[in-house]
């Protein structure tokens, strides 16, 4: 019986563990992948780890229905509203976005929570690369492949320097 606690015991943890793992895999072929230039990019996070951190630099395309833009052609991030992301034909699966109020998502081909997508964004990278994706970063078009899940959120997936994987 002893045996048998232990054994639970110390399988708990991992099971735990793979069942997040499982739930962001999950998470990441959810929905539609969009490909999202990012902009702002310091990798020199001390304190937090290594991470690349930036901002989403959203192609805005249509009359926002809902912030400080509305009725005209968006710009920003409204943090009280949603995003609407749809489908550009000529936008090698970049979305167009506006702002829009998160009552009328329902009409958009995927949609991201303003104050989800608002601010600073960071995705990790190992440490002995941080330098050489900075400079690659820094001299290049970044941008990252994201997922919108049901629920509003950015699920980044893989970091793309002009238009090719930045790690393997």
């Amino acid at each position: 019986m002893r045996r048998l606690v232990l054994l639970a015991a110390a399988a708990l943890p991992v099971l735990g563990i793979a069942a997040l793992v499982a739930f962001a895999e999950v998470r990441l072929r959810s929905g539609r992948t969009w490909i999202v230039d990012i902009a702002g990019y310091d990798p020199r996070d001390i304190i937090a780890g290594h991470y690349l951190r930036y901002r989403f630099a959203f192609r805005w395309d249509g009359a926002d229905s809902c912030g400080a833009a509305a009725g005209r052609r968006g710009g920003s991030v409204e943090s009280r509203c949603c995003l609407c992301l749809d489908t550009d034909p000529h936008g090698r699966g970049r979305p167009r976005v506006r702002n829009v109020r998160c009552g009328e998502v329902a009409a958009c081909a995927a949609w991201l929570g303003g104050a989800k997508a608002a601010g600073e964004q960071r995705y990790f990278v190992p440490e002995a690369r941080a330098r050489e994706l900075e400079s690659r970063v820094q001299s290049g078009h970044a941008a990252v492949e994201m997922v919108a899940t049901p629920g509003g959120a950015p699920a980044v997936g893989r970091l793309l320097v002009d238009g090719r994987p930045a790690l393997p």
